[in-house]
């Protein structure tokens, strides 16, 4: 019998595109998924899209909340899950083998607590802007205060890991609640496993919190120094194996048509587009939003 796997969505305003989260759950080749979508009361056209053939098996509620980390809380503690994905309702999954290719890794470790992949980030057309590795740290090391180290719609948990540390996403956090979160889980001792694979699509968007809130998240940045005894680096500069990743990333790109079914539409460009955007492109931090 296969595991159920619960993946969650804090929703606000982002009806723009929910159509490409919902679609990309909803077609992935495993079963069996529960999709629970908590919003915060939009404004837009979101309970729309919810109320028609597209959120047909969601799980859905939209109310007033105190934030993402409240309704991921919430959407948590309702799920059923062994286990957790966590998309944003901007963000979607790549390959409609996603979902199983993360069972089977489980499946394969069953020491491991969180599995984790690559992600094409796109931009708010859906156009390729290029391949990104994200990396496990050393969370007692310095750390780079603009950018996240794993790409969370692109990240899976076990919930015994999750049970360990008591509570799910801290609700004091608005910007560095996922980074908070990979730091207790390491601290926890638990076992994080890289899949070389594309598993979802990060869209970067000027309403994402990482613009927005560029000075609340150094804020909760530093009071996450001062709880854990982590260093930031606060200069915004490229090291050179973040160029060797970028070159790495530019020779997946290559072989995306031959390997991947993709379960949304995205602007892949010419080859030699995305190559160049891949390479040359300034980096733009990995964010979260609803």
């Amino acid at each position: 019998m296969n595991v159920l796997v619960s993946v969650l969505t804090p929703s606000l305003n982002q009806a723009a595109f929910l159509p490409d989260c919902l679609q990309s759950i909803s077609r992935q080749s495993y079963r069996p998924i529960e999709h629970l979508l908590f919003d915060g009361g939009s404004r837009d056209t979101t309970v729309d899209l919810l109320r028609g053939p597209l959120g047909q098996d969601v799980i859905w509620v939209s109310a007033p909340d105190r934030g993402q980390a409240h309704a991921l809380n919430q959407a948590f503690a309702r799920s059923r899950g062994d286990i957790i994905g966590w998309l944003n309702a901007d963000d979607a999954y790549y390959d409609a083998s996603t979902v199983q290719r993360v069972v089977d890794y489980f499946s394969r470790y069953p020491k491991c607590g969180v599995v984790y992949g690559d992600v094409l980030i796109v931009d708010e057309q859906g156009r390729l802007i290029r391949h990104h590795r994200p990396h496990l740290p050393s969370f007692w090391t310095k750390l780079p205060a603009h950018a996240a180290p794993l790409t969370q719609p692109a990240v899976f948990i076990r919930r015994s890991a999750l049970t360990r540390l008591g509570t799910f996403l801290r609700e004091d956090l608005h910007v560095s609640l996922d980074l908070e979160l990979w730091i207790r889980l390491t601290a926890a001792g638990v076992e994080f496993r890289h899949i070389p694979r594309v598993l979802a699509v990060d869209r970067d968007h000027q309403g994402r919190k990482v613009h927005r809130l560029r000075e609340l998240r150094l804020q909760e940045n530093r009071k996450l120094s001062a709880e854990y005894g982590i260093e930031f680096d606060d200069r915004n500069h490229s090291r050179p194996r973040a160029w060797f990743r970028r070159v790495v990333g530019a020779a997946h790109l290559v072989s995306l048509e031959r390997r991947y079914a993709p379960v949304i539409n995205i602007d892949l460009g010419t080859p030699v587009t995305r190559l160049a955007r891949q390479i040359f492109l300034p980096s733009r931090s990995a964010g979260r939003n609803r």
